[in-house]
């Protein structure tokens, strides 16, 4: 999958079209690119089993609005019972224009940080073996050589070999945003995504499940909610704001493609990889701190953190390193 199923896509897009990153374009302006083709059904996964994924051409053209999508809120513990509430989301994160360009880059970016880069060929220099010469260079009849080591000679060195190097590459922190607001969205289109109260057992489950020497979420729980929606044969994933080991241990039971991540681990490439996504309301607020910002400051990768206002004391700090530059200057 990854990237080579982002550049199977771009051809089959019916409904949106490629803009720059800071300008954007209506599919009906006379001015739109002609040779753009836009898309009828899915956007990310056309091949899809179920035949009742299709783009909502109305809801997609209202999307480019700012009001809010609207979900139910169902309940994992209980998925007999219906949808009691409903949870606003934010349009900037969830009706963000599908920029399949931005996907790609971003996959592209991301499988090239997983490789390891400690590919090694030996060069003739680096190929054991005599240096001697394997016969005179002339009387014999056969082709003059001057080592066994050669590039030509079987076991010989090889030319511009291949040596451990870095894969990896930056991309600015507006792109790699950018493009998990658009797969979300694109998922949202595909009306592939469930919104639940919770995912993580309460104290009361918590009790209950010690008295009874069992786990508080069982396979059975999981199964159960997949069912409810017809979604047990699907790839699905299980998004919560911690780590919830419980709910790992009984999706690990189930067949097929069925995996839980943090909401801070949660990429672009994984998103793509599944046809459906469960996701708990305080993700959800996890994510909108995490990419409604596009001017923050990125203090962290790894912990996914940003700063979206600059502090008094900051300011402080960079007078004073300011201040004490110039007096060295002026002492040299």
């Amino acid at each position: 999958l990854g990237h080579r199923a982002v550049n199977r896509n771009i051809s089959e897009l019916k409904a949106l079209g490629c803009r720059t990153l800071s300008t954007g374009v209506s599919p009906s302006d006379s001015s739109f690119p002609a040779n753009v083709n836009f898309v009828d059904e899915t956007i990310l996964r056309p091949e899809s089993k179920n035949k009742d994924i299709i783009l909502d051409q109305k809801w997609y053209a209202d999307r480019r609005t700012d009001e809010p999508a609207v979900l139910p809120v169902f309940s994992f513990f209980e998925p007999e019972v219906d949808s009691k509430q409903d949870l606003e989301l934010d349009s900037k994160i969830w009706k963000a224009d599908v920029r399949l360009d931005i996907i790609h880059r971003v996959v592209r970016w991301y499988r090239a940080k997983q490789r390891q880069g400690t590919h090694k060929q030996k060069t003739i220099s680096e190929r054991s073996g005599t240096g001697k010469k394997p016969h005179p260079q002339k009387g014999t009849g056969r082709a003059r050589q001057g080592t066994l080591r050669a590039p030509h000679m079987r076991g010989g060195g090889r030319v511009h070999g291949k040596v451990p190097r870095d894969y990896s590459f930056n991309l600015p922190i507006k792109v790699l945003r950018y493009g998990l607001r658009s797969t979300l969205s694109a998922k949202l289109i595909e009306k592939s995504v469930i919104v639940v109260d919770k995912l993580y057992p309460d104290e009361r489950q918590m009790d209950s499940a010690a008295q009874m020497n069992s786990v508080p979420i069982k396979t059975k729980d999981a199964l159960s909610f997949l069912k409810k929606h017809n979604w047990q044969d699907d790839s699905v994933m299980f998004v919560d704001d911690t780590e919830n080991e419980y709910l790992m241990a009984a999706v690990n039971n189930l067949a097929g493609d069925k995996r839980v991540v943090n909401q801070e681990n949660l990429n672009v490439y994984d998103l793509l990889k599944v046809n459906r996504l469960v996701i708990s309301k305080s993700a959800v607020e996890a994510l909108k701190g995490r990419l409604q910002s596009e001017t923050g400051n990125y203090l962290s990768r790894r912990e996914g953190k940003f700063q979206t206002e600059i502090t008094s004391d900051q300011i402080a700090l960079w007078e004073e390193n300011a201040k004490a530059m110039r007096e060295k200057a002026q002492t040299n």
